[in-house]
């Protein structure tokens, strides 16, 4: 690892436990192995440096929808895809959940500002529209309103990601490693074709 990606690695596990205004940048420096000057030469600030961890994420997120969604590909490996994604950048970085959520339960203004411009500069909302209304149109899929159908899939690939820890107690999930890595295909399952039969 190099300096900089040392001091990153110690910044997502105190931000991840202290939160922004609870970490310090001296136990960061500690965890990284570097003198805090470091620290400073190559992001200037603490609040420089949480913003690159945002970015950072966001940064792996842009890069994946991008790709994702000019794929050649049915609906349903698409959706498959994007689900994997979400399970698999969170494990990658189980940092991540509390970060977001700190955020979330704050302002949220760092982390709405940054979304909104990921999902913008890849035209994510539009083309994931149009994927589900060329479904539509091609009989494949029943009339729905293509935003809402779109934001719910979103919302059942990430809750469980964002709240395995709790949905785990509650569910009594015994074998949480295994039921989050099916998680994505039943997401997507459930997405595409429900509960009831027909």
């Amino acid at each position: 690892m190099t300096t900089k990606e040392k001091i990153l690695a110690s910044a997502r596990k105190e931000f991840a436990e202290k939160g922004l205004e609870g970490s310090r940048v001296d136990r960061i420096a500690e965890g990284a192995g570097v003198n805090k000057a470091m620290i400073y030469y190559h992001f200037g600030s603490k609040e420089r440096l949480y913003q690159a961890i945002l970015e950072e994420l966001f940064g792996r997120a842009r890069g994946f929808l991008d790709r994702v969604l000019a794929k050649h590909m049915s609906l349903e490996e698409r959706l498959s895809e994007v689900a994997r994604f979400y399970s698999d950048a969170f494990t990658s970085s189980p940092e991540l959940r509390p970060i977001i959520l700190r955020e979330m339960a704050g302002s949220g203004e760092r982390i709405r500002a940054m979304f909104s411009r990921t999902i913008l500069e890849v035209e994510a909302p539009r083309r994931m529209r149009a994927l589900v209304e060329e479904g539509i149109e091609k009989g494949d899929l029943r009339r729905v309103d293509s935003s809402h159908a779109v934001i719910s899939f979103i919302g059942m690939a990430l809750f469980y990601v964002l709240f395995s820890p709790l949905v785990d107690s509650v569910w009594e999930i015994e074998n949480g490693e295994a039921f989050r890595r099916s998680r994505p295909q039943e997401v997507v399952d459930v997405f595409l074709h429900g509960l009831k039969t027909r």
